[in-house]
């Protein structure tokens, strides 16, 4: 998915608001306001929109005496909830007619714990909402079609997309851990989760493996080449939320999955569903 107009205005504000936790100087916060913008007109007009955020929040940390992640305790406070829910969702799952599909739909129903979407994101709402995804429609051959993929791949990268949300991907992450290797963000950008996030959401038990960017997504031109031949090589990709969507889902031509809660109106629009569904979108699964 590629840039647009929308996509200027939801990505500046998101830095703008990170500004304040980057520093509490005003000359030294307009400093990284101006070298932010001037970025953007380096970039490329066919970029996409994780590649937008990433030149922007590159630039902050470039500008700055010392890196720093300012949504830290968002991410944390997400985390913790994850860790709290955890014990109560794995009993749904194995006391369920369908535990792949249960599973498969709490994992998803943690996406709605995203800041990127909602910069006034309220955590205390996540956990009805997180719920609420048990009775969204679902379209049951598509879960069947991913069941029988993952069952017959030998090598899947498990992309996740935010902290709080990542704790939740265990639900599916230990029924695959013999195989599967997990995809995280180079750098702390939005809420989405590092190595160490994945860590700390008690992703131990599988290989991980970052991208070396700062996209809130995969970046296929600057990724690094360690993650590019992971991504490239695995036998199935499975990638969370919307940022993994709006990088790959044109342009990467391998066998994927996306698994999301579609929270934004461009997102919508782009892939013809409805705004707060959840969503199973296999693509090249002929390859």
């Amino acid at each position: 998915m590629k840039i647009n107009a929308d996509c200027f205005t939801c990505s500046i504000n998101h830095f703008l608001h990170s500004v304040p936790k980057r520093s509490e100087n005003d000359s030294k916060k307009i400093n990284l306001i101006q070298n932010a913008l001037i970025q953007l007109n380096n970039l490329e007009r066919f970029a996409t929109p994780p590649e937008l955020f990433a030149a922007l929040w590159k630039s902050a940390d470039e500008n700055s005496s010392e890196k720093i992640d300012p949504m830290r305790e968002e991410k944390r406070k997400s985390t913790e909830l994850g860790l709290k829910l955890l014990p109560d969702l794995q009993k749904i799952v194995r006391h369920s007619q369908n535990p792949f599909e249960t599973a498969l739909r709490f994992a998803i129903g943690g996406n709605i714990i995203d800041y990127g979407a909602d910069i006034n994101f309220n955590l205390t709402k996540a956990k009805e909402e997180i719920y609420k995804v048990l009775n969204f429609p679902i379209d049951p051959k598509v879960v069947t079609n991913l069941y029988n993929k993952i069952k017959k791949a030998k090598k899947i990268l498990y992309i996740l997309d935010n902290c709080g949300e990542a704790v939740l991907d265990r639900l599916l992450l230990e029924l695959i851990a013999d195989k599967v290797t997990v995809g995280v963000r180079g750098y702390p950008i939005l809420n989405d989760a590092t190595e160490k996030d994945a860590i700390d959401s008690g992703i131990d038990f599988a290989p991980i493996i970052s991208t070396g960017d700062y996209a809130p997504g995969v970046s296929l031109k600057n990724s690094s080449p360690k993650f590019l031949e992971t991504l490239f090589q695995s036998d199935l990709v499975i990638a969370k939320g919307q940022g993994n969507v709006e990088s790959l889902e044109e342009d990467f031509p391998n066998p994927i999955f996306f698994l999301l809660r579609v929270k934004c109106k461009a997102i919508a629009k782009h892939l013809q569903v409805p705004q707060g569904s959840i969503q199973v979108i296999g693509k090249n699964m002929n390859q």
